[in-house]
């Protein structure tokens, strides 16, 4: 008969797919040195999957 050995350590599919799930989206950004638009700029969604990244005017902050 042969012998089945499980493992714990292996390692799914999904976790493959997406190694960092597990981790926050600002820990992300911070561990990557990307530019946050968040602060200074607004986002504008034109419904059609494009969006533009615009810059507040000092009137607007």
């Amino acid at each position: 008969m042969k012998k089945t050995v499980v493992s714990s350590n292996r390692i799914s599919r999904e976790s493959k797919a997406n190694p960092h799930q597990n981790i926050c989206f600002k820990a992300k950004v911070q561990k990557s040195n990307c530019i946050d638009y968040t602060k200074g700029s607004e986002i504008i969604d034109y419904g059609n999957g494009y969006s533009k990244i615009q810059a507040k005017t000092s009137k607007n902050i």
